[in-house]
């Protein structure tokens, strides 16, 4: 992943507050899944490659980007009607696109839960206080949305036109409704199949996965085998999510994160936004307690944050307190751990002297 962040210095129309890449041919959810058999799933129109957030004077412009343009379906082709066809290109056909954004980075302040049928949970540091949800029927997926995610009322946000630009897609929400973004705010987002239907309730689906079976809001679901117009590499279980691509920070990774799912029990995967790295996490709750010591490693450096080599599973927790040691074992600075990831931990730094400088493959050690 590269993020970037642009100094609140520089001067443009519209101002580049974040930006993030994601590799290519990753359209696999958890590394498993395939595309529909009908040929308009063109490949690489789900393969998710760049996300921008930019402000204007009035609005908050989120910036999509995918491997592929977007298809319009043969039936609508064929039309002669030169207005309708301009039409018919701006406006998305197979996709629905979440934005999840943590604007206060505390943790679990949201919500934890996502719009019906996405078939995964968010975790509770990444808990968010407002989502987009781009569809290509937005009226019929507000109405869906009343239905079946009223908990959900006044978070979700339903754009009514958006625009299609080739190989992405820009939405603008004006700041009265979505507020000042900063540097601060975290972001989860994915893609999923657009279903252009209801879903009305399925005893069938429901006799197959049980309880957990939820309807959902105008997305496809994941199917064991692929067939026209259903993504496969699921499992019969019911448990897979239905995200077909997501962006993911450094460190993580997408395949573990959407394959966190249990087929046995069908507990949801958990899924983590990505925060800049000047983000502080607000603690309510440390979290695991378990003894946790060694010596880690400095692997990136930005600003008064650095990254060490150790990430969930190393009995690493949000609140440790670690300390810095150049290479003749003098202290450098004292950090604390904000935010634990997969592989990494991202931690802020107190340094001891103004003229302490932390670079890479310095050590840190906890106690």
């Amino acid at each position: 992943m590269i993020f970037a962040l642009i100094c609140s210095g520089y001067s443009f129309a519209d101002k580049l507050i974040f930006k993030l890449n994601d590799p290519v041919g990753d359209d696999h959810g958890p590394g498993s899944y395939v595309y529909p058999t009908n040929p308009v799933f063109r490949p690489g129109s789900f393969d998710l490659t760049g996300f921008e957030v930019y402000e204007s004077e009035s609005d908050v412009i989120f910036n999509v980007y995918f491997k592929n343009w977007f298809t319009i379906p043969p039936d609508l082709q064929i039309s002669n009607n030169k207005n309708l066809k301009d039409i018919f290109k701006a406006i998305l056909f197979l996709q629905n696109i979440d934005i999840y954004i943590d604007k206060d980075h505390k943790y679990n302040s949201g919500i934890t839960s996502l719009i019906p049928g996405r078939n995964a949970k968010v975790a509770p540091e990444s808990a968010w206080e407002q989502a987009i949800f781009i569809a290509p029927q937005p009226y019929l997926a507000r109405s869906e949305m009343g239905r079946l995610a009223k908990g959900m009322a006044g978070r979700v946000i339903v754009p009514a036109t958006y625009d299609v630009r080739d190989n992405y897609v820009q939405c603008k929400i004006s700041k009265k409704i979505m507020g000042q973004p900063t540097e601060r705010w975290g972001y989860l987002v994915f893609v999923t199949g657009a279903e252009w239907e209801t879903s009305a309730f399925s005893l069938s689906n429901w006799m197959q996965y049980g309880p957990s079976y939820e309807e959902p809001v105008l997305n496809r679901i994941v199917d064991q085998y692929p067939s026209e117009w259903e993504f496969g590499g699921g499992d019969p279980s019911g448990a897979v999510p239905n995200s077909i691509d997501m962006f993911v920070a450094s460190g993580e990774s997408q395949e573990k994160m959407l394959g966190s799912y249990d087929p046995k029990t069908k507990k949801r995967a958990t899924l983590f936004a990505f925060y800049p790295f000047s983000s502080t996490l607000e603690v309510e709750k440390t979290g695991t307690k378990e003894a946790f010591a060694g010596e880690m490693e400095v692997v990136d450096v930005l600003k008064n944050v650095v990254v060490v080599n150790a990430g969930r599973g190393s009995g690493i927790f949000v609140g440790k307190l670690g300390q810095v040691y150049d290479g003749n074992g003098a202290l450098v600075a004292t950090v604390i751990v904000e935010e634990v990831r997969e592989e990494v931990s991202i931690c802020t730094v107190v340094p001891m002297t103004q003229t302490a400088e932390i670079v890479v493959r310095m050590k840190v050690k906890f106690k």
